[in-house]
């Protein structure tokens, strides 16, 4: 996935890792072709930083620390880290994430370099000051695969556990009040209209 600095071909033991949760936004836009009825829209973004400290450190950011929360997110990423390039892995990001980054990005950093397309990145670069965050996607170096199945492969121990987000309970119109409270979901929160099923009641 990455190499250490002067160009040695040997894993790095530092990098950070990153992953955005999106709700659907209904709308009603005709093209030429197609009939747009939603948009997705980031409303969140999770990220570890790990090997620098002897403990990983956590960010959280969601649309509630305001509309820029994605720039807040970066932000606080380049405070916490020394010069230097610094690997960001995401999973499946080649087609999706970095695509609600770029926009953002842009705005507030220089963009070193893009390598692939706007359908699948292979490596975004970018950079402020003296530190450089090198954007890549875990997927394209591996066999295709669940996250689950490379959490199980290439994490640590116990670490192998992945959650399972509400998408259709959280919505652009709802997300202060149902990212604000403190009871938990209910199973029917976690029904999917999209594939007409239901959580069990184990996974619940």
């Amino acid at each position: 996935l990455a190499v250490g600095r002067e160009n040695e071909y040997k894993p790095i033991s530092s990098y950070i890792t990153y992953d955005f949760e999106t709700v659907e936004a209904s709308c009603n836009i005709q093209t030429e072709h197609t009939q747009i009825t939603s948009t997705l829209h980031p409303i969140s973004i999770a990220s570890v930083i790990h090997g620098y400290t002897e403990e990983n450190k956590i960010f959280y950011f969601d649309i509630r620390n305001g509309e820029d929360f994605v720039i807040q997110w970066l932000n606080a990423l380049i405070a916490d880290l020394p010069d230097g390039v610094h690997h960001v892995i995401g999973y499946n990001s080649a087609k999706f994430d970095i695509n609600l980054l770029l926009p953002e990005i842009s705005k507030h950093f220089t963009v070193n370099s893009l390598l692939g397309s706007a359908s699948a990145f292979k490596q975004v670069v970018i950079s402020r000051d003296e530190i450089t965050l090198k954007f890549i996607d875990a997927m394209l170096y591996v066999s295709p695969g669940p996250l689950k199945q490379f959490i199980k492969d290439f994490g640590t121990e116990g670490c192998d556990e992945k959650g399972i987000f509400p998408y259709e309970a959280i919505t652009m119109d709802n997300y202060n009040e149902v990212l604000s409270k403190s009871e938990p979901f209910t199973p029917e929160d976690f029904h999917s209209e999209l594939n007409q099923s239901d959580i069990s009641a184990k996974d619940y």
